[in-house]
Protein backbone atom coordinates (compact mmCIF):
# COMPACT_ATOMS: atom_id res chain seq x y z
CA UNK A 1 0.00 0.00 0.00
CA UNK A 2 1.60 3.21 -1.17
CA UNK A 3 -0.13 6.38 0.04
CA UNK A 4 2.04 8.65 -2.10
CA UNK A 5 1.67 6.87 -5.43
CA UNK A 6 0.28 9.92 -7.24
CA UNK A 7 0.63 13.65 -6.80
CA UNK A 8 -2.99 14.22 -5.77
CA UNK A 9 -2.69 11.68 -2.95
CA UNK A 10 0.47 13.34 -1.72
CA UNK A 11 -1.18 16.77 -1.71
CA UNK A 12 -4.15 15.35 0.21
CA UNK A 13 -1.91 13.88 2.94
CA UNK A 14 0.07 17.13 3.16
CA UNK A 15 -3.20 19.03 3.63
CA UNK A 16 -4.34 16.60 6.35
CA UNK A 17 -1.00 16.91 8.17
CA UNK A 18 -1.10 20.73 7.98
CA UNK A 19 -4.66 20.84 9.36
CA UNK A 20 -3.81 18.45 12.20
CA UNK A 21 -0.70 20.42 13.12
CA UNK A 22 -2.69 23.68 13.21
CA UNK A 23 -5.28 22.10 15.50
CA UNK A 24 -2.49 20.84 17.76
CA UNK A 25 -0.88 24.28 17.80
CA UNK A 26 -4.16 25.94 18.82
CA UNK A 27 -4.66 23.32 21.55
CA UNK A 28 -1.14 23.91 22.92
CA UNK A 29 -1.65 27.70 22.93
CA UNK A 30 -4.99 27.34 24.76
CA UNK A 31 -3.52 24.86 27.26
CA UNK A 32 -0.51 27.08 27.94
CA UNK A 33 -2.77 30.10 28.46
CA UNK A 34 -4.87 28.19 31.00
CA UNK A 35 -1.78 26.85 32.73
CA UNK A 36 -0.26 30.31 33.00
CA UNK A 37 -3.32 31.72 34.78
CA UNK A 38 -3.24 28.78 37.20
CA UNK A 39 0.44 29.38 37.93
CA UNK A 40 -0.17 33.08 38.56
CA UNK A 41 -2.92 32.17 41.03
CA UNK A 42 -0.59 29.70 42.73
CA UNK A 43 2.17 32.31 43.05
CA UNK A 44 -0.33 34.79 44.52
CA UNK A 45 -1.34 32.23 47.16
CA UNK A 46 2.31 31.58 48.01
CA UNK A 47 2.95 35.32 48.41
CA UNK A 48 0.00 35.55 50.83
CA UNK A 49 1.47 32.73 52.92
CA UNK A 50 4.85 34.48 53.14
Amino acid sequence: MNMFKDKKGMEMWQLVIIILSLILLLFVIAWYGGLRTQLVGLFDKLKELL
